[in-house]
């Protein structure tokens, strides 16, 4: 296979069995150059060089992220939609550092907000991140982020209703883009504008997104944001948080986002008092889950994926994220975190809800015991993926994923199939 993800074949059709798509696809030529990473690198400059609320010196950590993922993406063969959405997708996240700065700049305040004792659930992708997490909120009354919350942290009007509504409607806008363009993603991972989602959206002005790993096939950016120090991209993200809970009735957050397992030195540099929880899965069930949502992702930017490199690609992603986060939570056993199965929060949440309680100090609103509380987990199971795929079509085999992470599942006693 080729440096990089997935072998993109030109002379495929991109889209060919999307035909609206190749319409959009079509009409993006219009807007979208060739040359669509050097216009973002120039736009880039122009900001810091004009905007007042931007300094290269302060913010020297964005560019080198930055550099190496438009440096990586030149050697793809990205669809004129695929630059399309690449150049909207990194301009607003250069306009969001800009929103960001001059917003702390009139309201320093906000930086006095104190984010208490936050929970951060951490695990591989599909393992059961999003209903731990909606467990956590419903029981603990914890605030999960809203989908329209990430895509829009920073208010625009000192007018609270106004403000909210404005959000909320530029929030709207990318939810259904992303839903016309990729509807089999909405079948595995159904999204909603108010639903909790994953906070690595805030991580974008920093460019120090770990996800886009998977969602360009980055190996390059990936390495170097393993090797490299996250303490400024987290002091961010906290920034981000004080705005969103400064003017909020119930500061207590839980956040959840599968790369906070690879950072949480820089976690708990940046959170003293957090509370970790990492959850694990049968490896199997997850990776061939979240290879079809890569697939999908890669068709939608380059127009073609092979299946196979997919799976191959999300298996050595993985792999490299079990092995660095059982690294340094072995030499780190006094740190704040919890392990938990996917399997025991599937057939026993009670006993989980207890374990959370009595390893953070925190207090459950709802015993799961209760009528309410077994009304909470009847409609949370409902959480589930609605998309069929094979893990051979991935070139996905059991024994073959086992024998990959036989260490990773002795360590947390994860039976196969759980």
């Amino acid at each position: 296979m080729k440096k990089g993800l997935l072998r993109l074949r030109r002379h495929r059709k991109p889209y060919r069995d999307r035909t609206w798509l190749r319409l959009f696809n079509f009409l993006a030529k219009k807007i979208a150059a060739d040359n669509y990473l050097d216009a973002i690198k120039d736009y880039f400059k122009f900001q810091y060089d004009k905007n007042p609320f931007l300094d290269m010196k302060e913010d020297h950590y964005v560019f080198g992220p930055l550099k190496i993922l438009l440096n990586e993406l030149r050697g793809r063969h990205v669809t004129p939609l695929g630059r399309s959405a690449i150049t909207r997708a990194f301009n607003e996240s250069i306009y969001m550092r800009i929103r960001l700065k001059r917003y702390l700049r009139s309201h320093p305040e906000v930086l006095n907000t104190e984010i208490k004792k936050p929970i951060f659930v951490m695990g591989l992708p599909r393992s059961g991140t999003t209903y731990l997490q909606n467990i956590i909120i419903q029981f603990f009354n914890r605030r999960g982020l809203r989908f329209w919350e990430l895509i829009e942290p920073v208010p625009y009007s000192k007018f609270p209703t106004l403000d909210k509504n404005t959000r909320i409607l530029k929030a709207f806008i990318i939810f259904l883009l992303y839903k016309i363009s990729t509807p089999k993603l909405q079948l595995l991972h159904p999204l909603k504008l108010y639903s909790f989602e994953e906070c690595w959206y805030l991580f974008r002005p920093t460019f120090s997104v770990y996800n886009y790993i998977f969602q360009f096939g980055v190996e390059d950016y990936g390495k170097f944001l393993l090797s490299h120090c996250m303490d400024k991209a987290y002091e961010d993200y906290r920034e981000f948080l004080q705005i969103l809970s400064c003017h909020k009735g119930n500061p207590d957050l839980v956040l959840k986002c599968p790369e906070h397992m690879l950072f949480m030195e820089s976690i708990t540099r940046t959170f003293p008092d957090a509370c970790l929880i990492w959850i694990h899965r049968d490896p199997f069930k997850s990776i061939p889950s979240y290879s079809s949502m890569i697939y999908e992702a890669q068709r939608f930017y380059f127009g073609y994926a092979e299946k196979r490199d997919v799976g191959k690609f999300v298996t050595d992603e993985y792999y490299k994220m079990t092995e660095k986060a059982r690294d340094f939570w072995r030499n780190n056993p006094t740190m704040n975190l919890l392990n938990v199965t996917m399997s025991e929060l599937r057939d026993n949440p009670g006993n989980i809800v207890k374990k959370i309680a009595d390893r953070f100090g925190i207090k459950p609103l709802t015993e799961p015991a209760t009528p309410r509380g077994t009304n909470i987990i009847k409609n949370l199971r409902r959480l589930k993926s609605r998309k069929k795929y094979k893990p051979e079509d991935f070139g996905l085999y059991r024994g073959d994923i086992h024998s990959i992470f036989r260490g990773y599942m002795n360590e947390f006693k994860l039976a196969a199939g759980s």
